[in-house]
Formats: structure tokens, C-alpha cells, sequence
């Protein structure tokens, strides 16, 4: 700028030069005007202006010609459909020029010209990517910002129709998270994230009921996943913490009834876990009605304070509420099996007496197996008949023991259903000798055939393996990366201890194969889950950190050109803005979602240092009201804050103040928000 203003002084510019570059100068930043053009006198070119801001009348405007006429119907139909539910007009406007404004300044000044505290308006300037929110004071607290990052990833598409839609859709919920964002930050509920074209699709029915919709999503989030949870607008927070609440409250009473009766049927000591979990669920409980008493206290608490509570309440009373259904659902299937048990107990004597008539077959079949394998290939059956023999030899004598308890009076049975557990799992070991016996023709062909593709499949899966770990941790996926190395370790030792002698025992090198393919298989689904959510993160983050960036950079750019007028307020907001965009980016990897909360509170500061710069700047044009022509002292203004590097205030020659236009702020306490695309 100083080599700029070298060059015009060398050149020694006529006086009326001067005064032009003052007078469009003055244009440009004065705000609204009566006209749209100047005219430049003798020369009968006109100077093109941006649109001023004016009354709106209209819900849509498209004087960028963005939008299809289908388009331009169906969004005013939703525009119209948002001031009759929320009683709160959102005006779209996609501008043909801002002409070096700020869309921040040009929707301040539509706010000041329209004059409602309910209005809300999204101003688009394609041509120059430039786009910003404002809203009146009876918006909820950072409606602008979430209705800006609603829109901005389409903008950023050039999207035009699906970002006002999105707007819309935000502003129908106040600014509050939609379902879709909710599914990005990783819960476990089923909404799914709409986009494109899909949006246009949506029913009215669908979006009254998008709150039940992540009120539903919100109760499959597992309590013990504090992250996901608290990323929760505030109103689902609190349904789920009352939710909770009363859940807790109603599964400790049952739990109560539950245990007595328990104790009575099984004894304290195999009631032991359910009493330490119904001791744990009522401290639990105690300490969150505290919580919720201090929540609605006379002493009020600030947002953040708020909503850790709540999270800390639902999460607490959630894993309480998990750990009594878990006792109260395994005494339910003890019960059970104590009504039954008479019938139970004659069953596995049938099973039982059908296991030992075809012990004798097994011994036939292991013999005539030997004449026609290698001991090598059946060693691993050789001994089934036997082993078969003395499990089921276990289980009878099970059998005998539950035989005795169910002749004892309610109350002595005490011991019925471990036992009956016991002869179960002692007659499946016999079964599982046997049938490897009487299916060993066709198992021994099996793994033959089937050995070298299973191979092949477990070398793939653990380089896939290998190539998820990698991706995710270059992308800070927060998963159980030592499990899954082990895991891999332990499947490449399998691989090369087997592959020399599996020719030579095809079955036992079968079942091994097969059965770390299971869990590779299991490992590798949840490994590909963490990492595609965690790309949706970033994604997210992403443009949560962009949008800081362009509210940071309309802040910077205020402040800078305006000098000494702006206080200490809008440079100290500016400032954190800056910090907590840093924080954002350091964690973008290292903690995803809570770069997106830095990144949140970045856009947010930023948005409160713009305003409290430009409330300076309209004292300040206040104060000096009537000292001379407005076009004038702004002109001089910010030439004297170019040249003085924005440190030596708007002092000498340039007098004056702010005349009418002006920048005009946000009428009734209003907020802005926005930036470059």
C-alpha cells in the first residue's frame, strides 16, 4: 500500500482525481443507496454498484439467476413453510454483485433497513463466493452460525438450491443439530444423512417429525460414549436425561423386588453380583437426581456446564440401568429354567441315552478311517469315541444330581440350575466328538479342496488389515489399534506354522484356518466402520475449521482497516478466535470431535469479534455524526488506517464521521455470520 501510494504521489494526481477515488471509495463502503449506478459526469459510463439492501418482500430472491424455475418454487414453498412454523421469516438472496463488500456487511445492513427481530436473512453472492447470515435478537443464541454451516458445504459445491434448502431446514429447528449431523459424529441410532437432490425430496411429515427422529437415533447411543452423546443439541440432552432418570429410578425399584425373590430361590451368594449392582444403580442414581436438582436450582449455570451435567446423567444412570437389566434379565432365564426344570432334566436323559447308542458306530468308523487315511490326516479323531464316552459319562451323573434337586421343596434348590448348565455343556462336548467322527469323509475332502483359497483369503485380509491400520491412524481413529496388531501377528505366526503340514493333517489345519478367519473377518468390519466414520469427521471438521477461517478472516479484515476505533473487546475475541482455531487444528487427527468443538467456538468468537468491531465502528459514527460529509471521513478513514499500518487511529486531516448508510448494525440485537466459500 505504501509503494502504492508512492506511485500516485510521483505522478502528482490532480485534485478532481483525488476527489473521485474518495467519492467511489465512499460508495462502496456508505451501504445501502438509492441507486444501483453513478455515473461518471461527462463521460455517461455508469460505475456498477452492488445491490443495496432494501425491504424484503419476497422469501426468495434470484437475481444471480442460479436457480431453475423449479427450484425457485419449491424453495418458496419451503421458505413460506419455515415463517409459519417457527413465526421467524428466513429472506434467501443470491446477489448478482457485493462490488468489494462483505455478504457480513450487505445482510447487517438488510437487518437494519427491514427492521424485525424475527427476521433472519441468507445473502449468496456466487459471482464472488461470498455469502453470510443474519438473524434478530429473537433467534436462538448461534442460529446464524449453525444455519451457515448448514449451507456451506453446498455452497462450497456450488450447490446454490441445496444450500438455501439446508438453511431452511436448520432454521425450522432453531439452529439445533439435525439427525443427519448426528449419524457424522458417530452415533449408533439408524438416521440416514441426506444429501443432493435428496433434500428436495423431503415431506413436511418428515420435517416436523426430524426431532422425534433424533430423539429416537439419540437413545441407541451407548451411555458409556460420553463423546457422541454430548455432541447432542441441548433439548435432546435434557429429554435424555430425564428419559434416563426415570428409567433408572423404575429399574431400581424392580431390581429390588427382583433380588429379594432371587435370594429367596437362589441364596446371597449366587445373588452377590445383582446385589452389588443394585447398590451401585442407587448410589448412581442419588448422585444424578443431585445434578439435575443443581441444573434447575436458582444459581444458573453457563451452557457447557449445563450439558455436562446432563451428559454425566445420562451416561451414569444409562450404564447403571444396562448393568441391572444384564442381572435381573440372568436371574429372569434362572427362573426359568427352575419352572422348567422337570422337563428339562428329562430331556437331557433322552439326549443322553440317544449319545451312547452311537458311540459304538463311532468306534466302527474311526477303524475303518484308519484303512483308508494316514494316521496323520485323522490323528486328530483317533481318540473321539473315547472322549465322547467319558463327557457323556459327566453328563449322566449331572443328570442324576438335578433329578435329586427337583424332588426338594422351593426354596432347596439351589444348586438345580448350575448343575443343569453342567450336563448341557458336558453333552455337547459329546456330541462335537462324535459328530467329527461320523463327519469325517466329508470334512477331510473339504479341507483338501478348500485349504488353499483359505490361505489365500487370510494373507488379504491381514494386508488389509495392515492397510487400515496405517489409513486410520494417519487419520486419528480413535480404535483399538494393539488388539488389531495382535491380532495380525498372531494370524501370520498361524499362517506359517500350519502352511508346511497342512497337506498332512488337513482337518485340524481346517478348523484353525477357518476359525482365524472368523476373527479376522470380525476385526476388519469393525476396523472399516471406525475409519469410514472417522473420514466423516474429518469431513466435518474440515468445514466446521473452513468456516472459522472465513469468520476469522472478515473479523481480521475489519479490524485491520478500522485502526484505533475498535476496542479491546472485538481484538480480544479476535484473538481467542485465533487460538481455538489453532487448538481445532492441531486435534484434527489427534481428537476429531473435539477439534470440531474448537472449530465451532473458533467460528463462533470470530463472529462475536465482527459484531463488537462494528458496534465500535457505529458508536463511533454516532459520536461523530454532523462533522462532515460521510463519503469523506470513510474514505479517510480507512486510507489513514492503510497508510499508518492500523496504529495511529482516524485522527488529522480526514474529519467528519459517518453519515447515512453507514454500516448499519444489527437492529435489535441481531448477529451475523458467514464468510468466503
Amino acid at each position: 500500500m505504501t509503494a502504492l501510494f508512492s506511485r500516485f504521489s510521483s505522478t502528482l494526481l490532480p485534485l478532481w482525481g483525488l476527489s473521485f477515488s474518495l467519492c467511489a471509495l465512499s460508495a462502496v463502503l456508505l451501504g445501502p443507496t438509492t441507486a444501483s449506478a453513478l455515473e461518471i459526469q461527462g463521460t455517461g459510463q455508469p460505475i456498477i454498484m452492488a445491490e443495496a439492501p432494501a425491504r424484503l418482500t419476497s422469501p426468495l430472491t434470484d437475481n444471480a439467476g442460479v436457480l431453475t424455475p423449479d427450484q425457485k418454487q419449491e424453495l418458496s414453498q419451503r421458505l413460506s413453510a419455515v415463517a409459519k412454523d417457527t413465526q421467524r421469516p428466513l429472506y434467501v438472496i443470491f446477489l448478482s454483485s457485493l462490488d468489494g463488500k462483505s455478504a457480513q456487511e450487505w445482510v447487517e445492513q438488510a437487518g437494519q433497513i427491514n427492521r424485525s427481530s424475527d427476521l433472519g436473512i441468507l445473502a449468496i453472492a456466487p459471482k464472488e463466493r461470498d455469502g453470510a447470515v443474519w438473524v434478530g435478537s429473537n433467534w436462538p443464541h448461534g442460529s446464524e452460525q449453525k444455519i451457515w454451516d448448514a449451507a456451506y458445504p453446498y455452497l462450497v459445491d456450488e450447490n446454490w438450491a441445496e444450500a438455501a434448502q439446508a438453511a431452511a431446514e436448520e432454521a425450522t429447528h432453531s439452529g439445533e443439530l439435525s439427525g443427519a449431523s448426528l449419524a457424522w459424529l458417530g452415533a449408533g441410532g439408524g438416521a440416514a444423512v441426506a444429501a443432493g437432490a435428496g433434500l428436495w425430496g423431503w415431506s413436511r411429515r418428515r420435517r416436523r417429525t426430524d426431532e422425534a427422529h433424533l430423539l429416537s437415533d439419540a437413545r441407541g447411543i451407548d451411555p458409556a460414549d460420553t463423546r457422541t452423546i454430548s455432541q447432542l443439541p441441548l433439548s435432546t440432552l435434557e429429554q435424555r436425561a430425564q428419559e434416563e432418570l426415570v428409567s433408572t429410578d423404575e429399574s431400581v425399584r424392580r431390581a429390588k423386588e427382583e433380588l429379594r425373590l432371587a435370594q429367596d430361590e437362589f441364596g446371597p451368594e449366587r445373588t452377590r453380583p445383582f446385589n452389588s449392582a443394585l447398590n451401585h444403580s442407587s448410589l448412581t442414581l442419588q448422585k444424578a437426581f443431585q445434578l439435575r436438582e443443581k441444573i434447575y436450582d436458582s444459581i444458573p449455570e453457563t451452557e457447557e456446564e449445563r450439558r455436562a451435567m446432563l451428559v454425566e446423567i445420562i451416561s451414569s444412570c444409562g450404564q447403571a440401568d444396562q448393568a441391572l437389566d444384564k442381572e435381573a434379565d440372568a436371574f429372569a432365564q434362572m427362573r426359568t429354567m427352575l419352572i422348567e426344570a422337570p422337563s428339562k432334566v428329562e430331556k437331557l436323559r433322552q439326549q443322553s441315552v440317544d449319545i451312547r447308542a452311537r458311540i459304538p458306530a463311532a468306534e466302527s468308523a474311526v477303524a475303518h478311517l484308519k484303512t483308508r487315511y494316514p494316521e496323520s490326516v485323522i490323528h486328530s479323531l483317533i481318540d473321539n469315541p473315547e472322549a465322547a464316552e467319558a463327557a457323556l459319562t459327566q453328563a449322566e451323573k449331572k443328570i442324576d444330581e438335578a433329578s435329586q434337586y427337583v424332588d426338594k421343596p422351593a426354596g432347596h434348590q439351589e444348586g438345580l440350575v448350575d448343575t443343569i448348565r453342567d450336563a448341557e455343556h458336558a453333552l455337547e462336548v459329546a456330541e462335537q466328538q462324535l459328530a467329527a467322527v461320523e463327519n469325517a469323509d466329508r470334512d477331510i475332502q473339504a479341507a483338501h479342496s478348500g485349504l488353499s483359497s483359505l490361505f489365500a483369503e487370510i494373507e488379504a485380509e491381514i494386508a488389509e488389515a495392515q492397510q487400515l491400520e496405517a489409513a486410520g491412524k494417519q487419520q486419528g481413529v480413535p480404535a483399538d489399534w494393539d488388539s488389531l496388531e495382535s491380532l495380525i501377528s498372531e494370524a501370520e505366526n498361524t499362517v506359517a506354522r500350519i502352511r508346511p503340514n497342512a497337506e498332512q493333517d488337513p482337518l485340524s489345519s481346517y478348523t484353525a484356518l477357518t476359525d482365524l478367519d472368523a476373527r479376522l473377518d470380525e476385526a476388519l468390519d469393525t476396523v472399516r466402520e471406525h475409519n469410514a466414520s472417522q473420514q466423516r469427521l474429518v469431513e466435518l471438521c474440515d468445514r466446521t475449521i473452513a468456516t472459522a477461517q472465513s469468520n476469522i478472516r472478515a473479523a481480521e479484515d475489519l479490524i485491520s482497516t478500522r485502526g484505533r476505533i475498535v476496542s479491546l473487546e472485538a481484538r480480544t475475541a479476535l484473538a481467542e478466535a485465533q487460538r481455538l482455531l489453532a487448538t481445532a487444528h492441531t486435534m484434527r487427527t489427534k481428537d476429531t470431535r473435539q477439534s470440531i468443538e474448537y472449530g465451532r467456538q473458533a467460528g463462533n468468537k470470530a463472529s462475536q469479534a465482527y459484531r463488537a468491531a462494528k458496534n465500535d465502528i457505529d458508536d463511533y459514527r454516532r459520536h461523530n455524526s454532523g462533522q462532515g460529509s460521510s463519503g469523506a471521513f470513510v474514505a479517510g478513514m480507512v486510507l489513514n488506517s492503510l497508510l499508518n499500518g492500523g496504529g495511529r487511529g482516524f485522527g488529522g486531516g480526514f474529519g467528519g464521521g459517518f453519515g447515512g448508510g453507514g454500516f448499519g448494525g444489527s437492529f435489535g440485537g441481531g448477529s451475523s455470520a458467514g464468510g468466503r466459500f
